[in-house]
């Protein structure tokens, strides 16, 4: 263990940040390097280091573009059992491509976004960190002591990856590809924003665009053939206006981009534009993109030009020609890719009808984006999902690749859900059974109705042919419609002084039944047949005498 002596003695702690691929030694800290003891009656307490270190062993870790220390005091040199934080003063050298930023007990080391590396890829140096017990500045504190700190970078040990956690990250990650490491990996921390408010409410570019910065597709000038992956986070804000090819975050893929959101976003190019990339000879996947895109030839909302692959992505933007001759030699815009070459599934664009022509590609509407429907299909078939959606009023329009929100289910909640409905709980898989009441079949006769057989279901009120309530049928449909009437026509007889009369009327040879007129639609009583006797009029006669 090295120890503070009477005197000044430096501890050298060897903390190598190289960004690789995991698994790969990313840092070597021995006991020795990471522990010292105060000579100024602090006795006892220990430096000590947190964040991704094991005292004693080689700790082997996934690289980051930035890192984070922590500095502290502890009885035993464990960071698990720290006692005081200390006050870190960072002094890198002059002309260091990193930047330190304190801020109390911690510093953080940052490469700067307009710095390449030499053409080895390696870069090392050692800056001054100064330490201080208490809240006093470095100067004014009396128990103090000034330690180095080695770091250092190695972009050809293996295939980097880099963590991008702002818009300075992106940028210096794609001067890295145009330098010619194009096979290195990224992860983005956080959501990226490279401008605010590119497009208006109508998706169309805002009027004013002098403040907009412009960006400069990654893989302009070399093909990426790494692996970036947004791991659910968004980059917005892409905006540019172009004559070069190849347009869109990236500009030619021969890698992998995946679990991306791309928003607010607007870019035009003189050839093949995309979201997502110009060209794309790689793999795009579980990628969403809201942005406006146009060029005279192979304009697409994922890509302008896709010779590989592209899956589990949907769009909500607009991809139009510009300048596009009639003949069509121009190319075609598409609301996923305006020319492909290769393979697209599961892939999904906004619109209320069918504009694409592409296999793999689909039109929904906003509200079966809305739904869940659309996040459902893109997660179908996946043993994970990786797209996520709050359902209801107050829920997300569109799918997002953010697992703290809610899971989609497909399924059926009861037998009144004749398809399947969309959820953020467990739906039943399969359709769920009736209630059946059975209805015997009846004929019908002369003046009734008769039905066929038929069920209903207590539960859901919806009607079937069949026992297993599979063939459903309108309400009514299972009515017989009545017979006609064979009607006899009777005279009437008209009714004297000493016996009842008859009304003319009809009579039917098959239900007896007896009607006013020849069509059987107004039906009489038997007491409505009989005409009553006429009332008999009498004479009345008087006696009268006789006389001369």
């Amino acid at each position: 263990m090295k120890k503070f002596l009477s005197g000044f003695i430096s501890i050298l702690l060897s903390l190598t940040l190289v960004w690789q691929l995991c698994p790969v030694t990313a840092f070597a800290v021995s006991d020795e390097d990471l522990t010292a003891t105060w000579d100024d009656g602090l006795d006892g307490y220990f430096l000590a280091v947190s964040e991704d270190v094991e005292l004693g062993n080689v700790y082997r870790s996934c690289p980051y573009v930035r890192k984070t220390l922590e500095f502290f005091w502890s009885q035993d040199g464990d960071p698990a059992n720290r006692q005081s934080d200390v006050m870190v003063e960072a002094v890198p050298p002059e002309g260091s491509p990193f930047r330190y930023s304190t801020e109390g007990n911690s510093v953080t080391i940052i490469p700067d976004a307009d710095w390449l590396p030499a053409e080895d890829g390696y870069y090392s140096e050692y800056a001054v960190i100064r330490l201080s017990l208490g809240e006093a500045s470095f100067e004014e504190a009396e128990r103090k002591r000034e330690t180095e700190l080695y770091v250092s970078m190695d972009l050809q040990d293996g295939d980097a990856v880099f963590e991008i956690s702002d818009a300075e990250d992106l940028k210096w990650f794609a001067s890295l590809v145009e330098q010619g490491y194009t096979d290195i990996g990224a992860v983005l921390c956080d959501d990226i924003v490279l401008n605010q408010n590119v497009l208006d409410a109508d998706g169309r570019l805002i009027p004013e665009t002098d403040s907009l910065k412009t960006w400069t597709p990654i893989g302009s000038s070399n093909a990426y053939e790494g692996e970036f992956d947004g791991d659910g986070h968004s980059i917005s804000g892409i905006y540019i206006d172009t004559e070069e090819w190849y347009a869109g975050l990236f500009g030619e893929l021969e890698g992998t981009v995946k679990n991306l959101r791309i928003r607010d976003s607007w870019i035009r190019s003189g050839d093949s534009a995309g979201a997502a990339a110009g060209w794309t000879k790689g793999t795009i996947v579980c990628v969403s993109a809201n942005a406006y895109v146009s060029a005279p030839s192979a304009a697409g909302g994922i890509a302008g030009v896709n010779d590989e692959e592209i899956s589990r992505c949907f769009t909500t933007g607009t991809a139009e020609l510009y300048d596009a001759n009639e003949t069509g030699e121009n190319g075609e815009a598409g609301p996923v890719c305006g020319t492909d070459n290769g393979t697209i599934e599961s892939t999904y664009y906004l619109s209320e009808e069918e504009t694409d022509e592409i296999e793999g590609t689909e039109a929904k509407s906003a509200a079966q984006f809305a739904s869940g429907e659309v996040c459902w299909l893109l997660n179908d078939g996946l043993d994970e999902a990786q797209f996520f959606q709050d359902l209801g009023e107050e829920g997300d329009p569109v799918p997002v690749l953010d697992p703290e929100h809610k899971t989609v289910y497909r399924g059926y909640t009861s037998c009144a859900d004749a398809e399947p409905v969309y959820a953020n709980e467990w739906l039943e898989e399969e359709p769920i059974s009736h209630w059946l009441t059975w209805h015997e079949e009846t004929e019908s006769s002369c003046g009734t109705q008769g039905n066929t057989e038929y069920w209903s279901c207590e539960v859901c009120g919806r009607y079937f042919g069949d026992a297993d309530g599979t063939e459903e049928i309108e309400e009514g449909s299972w009515i017989l419609p009545a017979a006609a009437h064979v009607l006899t026509a009777h005279e009437g007889q008209a009714p004297t002084c000493t016996e009842d009369g008859s009304a003319a009327y009809y009579s039917c040879e098959i239900c007896g039944r007896y009607f006013q007129d020849e069509g059987g639609l107004i039906e009489l009583g038997e007491d409505q047949l009989i005409l009553p006797a006429a009332a008999q009029m009498m004479t009345e006669f008087h006696e009268k005498t006789p006389s001369c």
